[in-house]
């Protein structure tokens, strides 16, 4: 079973061996099909390795139930990890929590252009996701 998805969901057991297939909190990553997307879930595998014990802060459950959580390997909190390297825009429109710290991240992320940042105008992936939408 992979425990990466993508850039922003993640796979995780706890204590008792049950899973959990987690939604990284207030990130959103480029989608597999999209440019950029592969190397963002390559990025999450590198900075978030197998078998090793994570803690979990669930914010709330997404409409397909899945938990909403901020993932931090040791202190260092995952999901800003994705973000200032480049690999995740901060989503705006659902943080109640970190808002100034993801949106410095992301800024310079831009700023140094790294990651999807490379691109001149990456798309977000809600809008990549909206325009499939619209196809169907």
């Amino acid at each position: 079973m992979e425990w990466i998805h993508d850039g922003d969901t993640v796979t995780v057991e706890d204590e008792k061996g049950a899973k959990h297939k987690l939604r990284m909190y207030a990130i959103d990553a480029p989608e597999l099909a999209q440019r950029s997307g592969k190397e963002s879930m390559k990025n999450l595998i590198k900075i978030l390795p197998k078998n090793k014990w994570v803690k979990v802060e669930v914010e709330n459950i997404d409409r397909y139930q899945r938990e909403v959580a901020t993932v931090y390997l040791e202190d260092v909190n995952i999901n800003r990890k994705q973000i200032e390297t480049g690999h995740a825009w901060h989503y705006v429109k659902y943080d109640k929590k970190f808002m100034n710290d993801y949106s410095q991240a992301e800024k310079r992320a831009r700023k140094e252009k790294l990651g999807l940042w490379r691109d001149a105008n990456p798309q977000p992936p809600w809008e990549w996701r909206q325009k499939k939408r619209e196809k169907k």
